[in-house]
């Protein structure tokens, strides 16, 4: 008497599929828990950037406007004004949550700048001691 050989089963059973489903779950959702944080890094790794960036225009475009002025007038902490030659003015002024900058001749407004400054304060301060008067801008965290 012959034994016929095994056949080669087509598909799964019922219990394989009852272990792979519930692996495939779990792997899914830790993928899914993965990419969540990740997107949600990468938004704030974004946000930073741009708040760095925009502080670093700032820090350019006032050194520029300082070593160009013939005079300065810091009427309060939050603003300050530089006289430009060619009856240029330019003015900084601190508002809630941004730095606005304003290029004037005369009554005309030539350029309009605003610099975020969210989750700080800003402080001009001018030190007339030495032998140029020497403008500070102080930028320090706003307490929670």
């Amino acid at each position: 008497m012959r034994i016929a050989p095994h056949r080669k089963r087509a598909g799964l059973t019922l219990i394989e599929l009852l272990v792979v489903f519930p692996l495939l779950v779990i792997l899914l959702s830790g993928s899914a828990i993965l990419l969540t944080a990740l997107f949600r890094s990468q938004g704030s790794l974004s946000s930073d950037l741009k708040a760095q960036s925009s502080r670093a225009r700032l820090a350019v475009q006032l050194r520029s406007d300082a070593h160009a002025a013939s005079s300065v007038q810091c009427e309060s902490p939050q603003s300050c004004g530089f006289t430009l030659p060619g009856e240029e003015t330019v003015r900084y002024e601190v508002q809630e949550t941004a730095l606005h900058r304003e290029l004037r001749r005369g009554d005309v407004v030539l350029e309009r700048e605003q610099f975020p400054l969210t989750g700080l304060e800003g402080t001009f301060s001018l030190d007339k001691s030495l032998e140029l008067p020497l403008i500070r801008l102080s930028l320090a965290s706003t307490p929670e």
